[in-house]
């Protein structure tokens, strides 16, 4: 067994003559060389690989840096865009976003995400610091949204540093595939609404009652004077939609209950309907003169409620309802029901207000 450890030590000196033991004695204890030795060995050793690595890198002019523990491929090229740049990326292509904005549209075959090891959907939010991968046979393209950001790209790639966002992919979180993205585009160019900030619209968000008739303004083109309340006691005058819920109030289109208007309070689609209904008694007008909404006007006949929860619409929102339904402008859900009580989304209120007059 002596014999054994000593050629052992013998042969790690010869091989590895970085780290010496230091004593005389023969009988070297096992746990100087399992804790005390070869911790130390191995330590030298990544030292000088690590030094003999980078030192490659640097001559080729490779990235040394990691993200994520996951370093920059050697032949991975950097690329600086602005707002409205893109990167179309070809099959077998990796690429890492290293800071900045930027959505993902795989417009065949698959996008992987190889920091999480999953495929992701097409026209989502590119995880900084994480490595993707086009795979065999797909293509993807990649939109910045954000000032500027920062790219690295392995593979084939034809880069446009600057342009312009899209008016069909104006938001993050509003892919071309939603149902509402042309609505929610064209709300947007006519500045009847906003996004929520970091570019996304959140378009499954709800809406106020303060929102609605906000936006509903903002659509007529209407002339509204600060600091009003429309008589409300709920009512801030310097909300910003102080002015727009006084007009409201001056046309009759908003009643509210026991004098306030409850601007907080979600919306529902009941509501928007008798809102719709007394604003088209209004006449209303485009800001050029032109007809704001088309309404079936005396002698309209409803021809009943097909909905199958029409049960469960209030008695006074059931006119209002038949109309908005005959107009085109509040549709029913899949599976037949209206969702009287149901809260507004952002989306379907863009749906609603671009409806009007077209």
């Amino acid at each position: 067994m002596k014999r054994v450890r000593i050629v052992a030590l013998c042969l790690l000196a010869l091989i590895f003559p970085i780290i010496t033991v230091q004593s005389a004695d023969p009988m070297v204890p096992l746990s100087y060389i399992t804790g005390t030795y070869v911790p130390a060995l191995k330590s030298s050793l990544s030292s000088v690989i690590d030094g003999k690595v980078n030192a490659l890198k640097t001559k080729i002019g490779a990235r040394t840096g990691n993200a994520e523990g996951s370093e920059y491929s050697p032949n991975a090229k950097f690329y600086a865009l602005s707002e409205g740049g893109s990167a179309e990326l070809g099959e077998l292509t990796g690429f890492m976003l290293t800071d900045g904005v930027a959505v993902v549209r795989t417009s065949a075959g698959e996008t992987i995400n190889l920091t999480s090891g999953s495929v992701i959907a097409s026209d989502v939010v590119t995880e900084v610091n994480n490595r993707y991968f086009v795979a065999e046979g797909a293509a993807a393209t990649l939109l910045v949204y954000s000032p500027g950001a920062s790219l690295f790209i392995d593979g084939v790639s034809t880069v446009t540093a600057e342009g312009t966002i899209p008016s069909s992919r104006r938001f993050v979180d509003v892919p071309e595939t939603h149902w509402a993205n042309a609505y929610i585009a064209a709300a947007f160019e006519r500045g009847i609404t906003q996004g929520v900030g970091d570019y996304k619209f959140n378009p499954s968000g709800t809406v106020t009652r303060a929102m609605f008739v906000t936006m509903l303004g903002r659509l007529a083109g209407a002339s509204v004077t600060p600091n009003q309340t429309g008589g409300f006691t709920d009512v801030d005058a310097n909300a910003y939609y102080a002015p727009y819920v006084a007009w409201a109030a001056g046309l009759g289109i908003v009643l509210g209950s026991d004098g306030a208007f409850t601007p907080d309070g979600g919306i529902t689609r009941e509501q928007m309907s008798a809102i719709l209904f007394r604003f088209s008694q209004s006449n209303p007008t485009t800001p050029s003169g032109g007809s704001l909404i088309i309404s079936g006007g005396e002698g309209t006949v409803f021809i009943g409620n097909p909905f199958s929860d029409a049960d469960a619409i209030s008695g006074w929102a059931t006119e209002s309802v038949e109309w908005a339904r005959a107009q085109g402008l509040i549709t029913g859900y899949e599976d037949g029901t209206f969702a009287p009580g149901k809260t507004a989304t952002r989306a379907e209120v863009c749906a609603i207000l671009l409806r009007i007059g077209n």
